[in-house]
């Protein structure tokens, strides 16, 4: 399971921070598309978003009142759904283009938005001077666009809002340059902007979620693939196996996030797949199943060999398997310092509760750490932070401490 095959290059993943009042329930909404949206709403042969929305109420016992709801509603409905089309809505309180969006946030307490495959057409890196011309489709400009939007929504703390990354274009309607510009993008508005670490939006809202639907579907070039999730080699419209695939995710993350910002908790983001975690706050219930429902492994510790887990502890890095990217809700009491015991080689550690810059963690007896601190996100990565809900890899030369604190 666990080889040091390491690639150096920076990782940060997603926990959001409670930052506005918030007051009632969050189970009901609209979900705002155009045609791609509609594709992933209702075309799945065993798997659509109404579907999925029963099964969800059904498995959480949710009922009346309780239970979730989301509807659906075609809109913009005058002109398209880009990045600067968004940024004018929301920055338009009479409305723009025959189209207002505050209305629709007035009578909904979850509002889900998102752009169409013709975003991921992007045709550089960009500019200042871009923002002259909103409509140009730059990384500036799909940034300066988003910070905009985002701070937007941030006013509304009693909504709950829902931002989709680029949805990828098709092979034959793009081309490699393209699609790797709107990889990128996609990957700074989940692992950086949604984090936390952008430099200039700062601290991201705790009533936004990013969902990250570009890197769900594309392959690693950037496109949506035919015949597996496109429509056609130059229609990148989702097909039916990408709704089946998508619309269990869009109820999961969705209701998962919304229900524990309205508990008042943190919810925390993991990939499908394998994952370094750690309990990121003093909890009432340490065992696994309580505090991580969906995975599908049992939890591991490393200690010179794995040690299944049933109960976990603040301060370690454990192993756990998701079959789908998962944004967990936790509740408890934060605690901005941790002194982790570690043993000479290896070891699996786990932070605190705020982001620490790596270079600020520190050992006892000093100089002891022989390695960078090393993620997982699908292959080994070295990292410049530690995210809480993450664990890392750390390499000492004799046994001790490491000591992780936030504020420095």
């Amino acid at each position: 399971m666990i080889g040091i095959a390491v690639r150096l290059a920076i990782l940060v993943f997603s926990v959001t921070n409670l930052l506005f009042p918030q007051s009632g329930l969050f189970r009901s909404g609209v979900f705002l598309h155009h045609s791609t949206g509609y594709n992933y709403w209702a075309t799945g042969t065993t798997n659509t978003v109404p579907s999925e929305i029963a099964k969800y109420n059904a498995v959480h016992g949710y009922t009346g009142g309780d239970a979730v709801t989301l509807n659906r509603q075609g809109f913009p409905t005058a002109g398209d759904n880009e990045w600067s089309t968004w940024h004018r809505l929301f920055d338009s309180p009479g409305g723009y283009g025959g189209d207002n969006v505050f209305p629709i946030i007035a009578a909904n307490k979850i509002v889900m938005i998102k752009s169409c495959f013709p975003s991921s057409d992007m045709s550089g890196e960009g500019s200042a001077a871009d923002t002259l011309t909103p409509t140009v489709k730059s990384a500036y400009n799909y940034k300066w666009h988003w910070r905009n939007i985002i701070r937007a929504m941030s006013e509304y703390g009693d909504n709950f809002f829902v931002i989709w990354t680029n949805n990828p274009q098709a092979k034959g309607a793009t081309n490699y340059a393209a699609a790797q510009r709107s990889h990128r993008f996609s990957s700074w508005a989940k692992d950086t902007l949604a984090a936390g670490l952008d430099p200039v939006f700062g601290p991201f809202p705790g009533n936004v979620y990013v969902f990250d639907i570009f890197h769900k579907v594309a392959n690693d070039s950037g496109f949506i693939p035919y015949p597996q999730y496109a429509m056609s080699y130059s229609d990148a419209h989702p097909n039916t196996a990408a709704a089946d695939l998508v619309a269990p995710m869009i109820v999961q993350e969705v209701f998962d996030a919304a229900i524990a910002y309205e508990g008042g908790g943190l919810f925390y983001s993991y990939n499908a797949g394998w994952n370094i975690v750690s309990v990121p706050l003093i909890v009432d219930d340490y065992d696994v199943s309580y505090l991580f429902p969906n995975a599908v492994s049992g939890a591991f510790e490393f200690q010179d060999y794995y040690i299944p887990r049933d109960t976990l502890s603040n301060g370690k890095g454990y192993w756990i398997k998701f079959n789908n990217a998962q944004s967990v809700p936790m509740s408890g009491t934060t605690f901005p310092a941790e002194t982790v015991a570690v043993s000479a080689g290896w070891n699996l550690i786990g932070t605190v509760s705020e982001n620490v810059d790596a270079e600020n963690v520190i050992s006892s007896p000093p100089g002891i750490i022989i390695s960078p601190f090393y993620g997982f996100n699908g292959s080994y990565e070295s990292v410049a932070i530690f995210v809480p809900g993450r664990g890392y890899w750390v390499k000492v030369s004799e046994p001790g401490d490491i000591i992780i604190r936030s504020g420095l």
